[in-house]
């Protein structure tokens, strides 16, 4: 008991620093991502990470179908945008549908949302962290969108200009959701 008393409060102190140190989030330290996903009548708009310190942001208009993304310049304000893709949803969707022997909806309802991912690179392109899924409710079909990613052109402040790669879609509904 008398051994506890002498050298007891050390060992209370490192019990205390140490719960301190893991709920004051020093120790471990791990980063917080977060995606946002919004939308209104035609349009919606999502945030992803192409890499951990890089987010891009997505846009896909309904009545074109065209689906954007966009990465901000680390240069400075005022130099817009540095990495732009690009890709035709509504194509795909019909692609897809009408390989299964379907007919595309007249009028497309479109969901989309980003996901965290870390697809394979290839010798001749890389991937970006972040994947796009897109659903079209009508058809309840899924499309998902990989993010062509060059870090050492961002790096370089080079602008590149990129079509999103449709990596996979699936029937996932097998009920018309709302009819044209």
């Amino acid at each position: 008991m008398t051994r506890f008393r002498k050298h007891g409060w050390a060992l209370a102190i490192g019990i205390g620093l140490l719960v301190g140190l893991v709920l004051g989030g020093v120790w471990p330290r791990a980063r917080l991502h977060a995606t946002a996903t919004d939308r209104v009548e035609n349009f919606a708009m999502a945030t992803g990470f192409v890499d951990p310190d890089t987010e891009a942001v997505f846009y896909l208009d309904y009545l074109t179908g065209i689906l954007t993304g966009a990465t901000v310049s680390r240069r400075g304000p005022g130099l817009g945008f540095q990495a732009i893709y690009s890709a035709n949803v509504h194509r795909d969707l019909a692609a897809f549908i009408q390989s299964a022997g379907g007919q595309p909806p007249q009028s497309p309802n479109y969901l989309l949302v980003t996901g965290s991912t870390k697809l394979p690179n290839t010798r001749n392109m890389n991937f970006g962290n972040t994947i796009i899924y897109v659903a079209e409710t009508n058809s309840g079909v899924v499309m998902a969108y990989a993010v062509p990613w060059s870090q050492a052109a961002y790096s370089a402040n080079t602008r590149i200009n990129l079509e999103l790669i449709p990596w996979a879609a699936d029937k996932f509904g097998g009920a018309v959701l709302r009819p044209d």
